[in-house]
């Protein structure tokens, strides 16, 4: 069953700009599906149509409603003078959920990113990689069946990300929701995700299936691995990095 839809959609600012050219493509639930391409190719705009953030300018959107979506942005956004416990639960009080139904959910986002010990910790006293975490909770906790990422760890260390890439996999397979990621790193698109789509000049350029042969193992030296990441790669042509 599909998830999100977007149909011959195409994205035009105020200024003349087009952001998206007559984009089609559907993600199923239960999928997780990469955006590559490189800065200002249009893979921010397109999360932000799924969203509901943008309405097209032509074309349309179909699926889930806007509440039935999570979404991490590239900075984390936390609110510097609120516990970890506040920033993740702020969403759940707006909503009027109830204390414990919030307290329920709270102790379930925290165990999902490993930061069960730091419900009371501030902002400033988490490193970059566990505001991220926090970022993720606020979202979890919403429960959606749909997680669009904006390029969430491209700030962090590699090791960092490296640890943020298998808790969200790890995530994604428990919660069986459908995820959207935003990511200029050919290497982070082939290891998170089970499709990429290649994204150039607000247009979708090519579409990869990425082989999950050999998960159990260390993927990342994976002959299929490999192989996904040369092909994303040659897609991008010369703008195309392995960061």
């Amino acid at each position: 069953m599909t998830a999100l839809a977007l149909n011959a959609a195409s994205l035009q600012y105020d200024n003349g700009f087009t952001a998206l050219r007559d984009i089609t493509a559907e993600f199923t639930r239960g999928s997780f599906t990469a955006l590559v391409g490189p800065s200002g190719c249009g893979k921010s705009s397109l999360l932000r149509l799924l969203a509901g953030l943008e309405p097209p300018s032509t074309g349309s959107v179909s699926g889930l409603a806007q509440s039935d979506i999570g979404f991490v942005f590239q900075e984390p956004t936390l609110l510097a003078w609120r516990s970890v416990a506040d920033n993740i639960t702020l969403p759940l009080k707006i909503e009027g959920h109830s204390q414990n139904e919030i307290a329920a959910r709270l102790a379930e986002a925290l165990q999902l990113v490993g930061l069960a010990d730091f419900a009371d910790a501030l902002p400033r006293q988490l490193s970059g990689g566990m505001k991220m975490r926090v970022s993720l909770a606020r979202a979890l906790a919403k429960r959606p069946p749909v997680l669009l990422m904006d390029e969430p760890f491209a700030a962090l260390d590699e090791l960092t990300r490296f640890r943020l890439d298998d808790d969200l996999r790890a995530i994604w397979q428990q919660q069986n929701c459908t995820i959207v990621f935003v990511t200029h790193s050919v290497t982070e698109a082939a290891y998170l995700a089970e499709r990429a789509l290649v994204m150039q000049d607000g247009q979708l350029k090519s579409a990869l299936a990425i082989d999950q042969t050999g998960r159990a193992d260390n993927f990342r030296s994976a002959p299929n691995y490999m192989a996904a990441c040369a092909e994303l790669s040659k897609a991008l042509g010369h703008e195309a990095g392995t960061g």
